[in-house]
């Protein structure tokens, strides 16, 4: 398993590109299956803070809170059991179908591997055009190492207004918790109170981890985030730092 702080680096990469001199950033958003993004969000928000800029609100979809230690997702896969789970997001997302398994995928080397699933999102329309496999390599690589990756520690953190957006439904075949956050998911606001400043609004939304981005579900998510922004305006605070314990 890996231990790193990648989501510390990104984040401020990412903030290197945002205007945050005397600027508000008033949300950012998280959502991955494995929770990176929930993980580079939090630490974006970190960085805000300790920049002594505002931060009006986390937004959250369906993401556990991060956790300071590896997780165990994927001991003793292959190549070809992340790329099975992989195009199962893809079908979901982008509605299309790839009809790939890991049976699929384990005689092959991996160049036919990614071959074989550029080829598939090729003839289903899903390819961007100029792409090729080494792209997709690549995010394979990086998809492997944030679905095992633990958030930074650090003695204390800011807290933030948060929002926590939950699928309703469940896809067995994508929206798998790691055995190490199965505790949190027994939570109301699934671990983030540790890092929020007020009780965390929770909301709950239709579809899953992955559907609720698109039609039908998209319009109710997107009325949930407008409802979350509304109750996280007014009168600035200032972030109270607390233990991450």
């Amino acid at each position: 398993m890996l231990f790193f702080d990648e989501p510390v680096a990104l984040a401020r990469l990412l903030l290197q590109t945002l205007p945050v001199q005397n600027h508000d950033v008033s949300a950012s958003i998280a959502h991955q299956p494995e929770g990176f993004q929930g993980r580079v969000a939090l630490e974006m928000a970190q960085q805000l803070l300790r920049h002594k800029q505002a931060v009006g609100l986390l937004a959250v979809l369906d993401t556990v809170a991060p956790t300071f230690e590896p997780i165990a997702v994927g001991e003793g896969w292959e190549d070809a059991h992340w790329l099975a789970k992989i195009a199962r997001e893809i079908e979901e997302f982008f509605g299309i179908r790839l009809d790939l398994t890991v049976d699929d995928f384990l005689p092959l080397a991996l160049d036919e591997q990614l071959t074989l699933v550029v080829e598939r999102m090729q003839r289903a329309g899903a390819w961007a055009p100029g792409a090729d496999r080494h792209q997709f390599r690549g995010y394979l690589q990086v998809y492997k190492a944030n679905s095992q990756a633990a958030y930074a520690h650090y003695e204390t953190y800011g807290r933030v207004p948060i929002a926590l957006f939950k699928a309703l439904e469940s896809d067995p075949d994508i929206d798998v918790t790691p055995t190490g956050r199965v505790e949190l998911t027994a939570q109301r606001a699934w671990g983030w109170e540790r890092f929020a400043l007020d009780p965390v609004n929770v909301f709950d939304v239709p579809g899953a981890h992955l559907s609720m981005l698109t039609p039908p579900h998209a319009p109710v998510l997107a009325r949930a985030i407008d409802e979350a922004l509304a109750a996280a305006e007014g009168p600035s605070r200032s972030f109270e730092t607390g233990s991450s314990e």
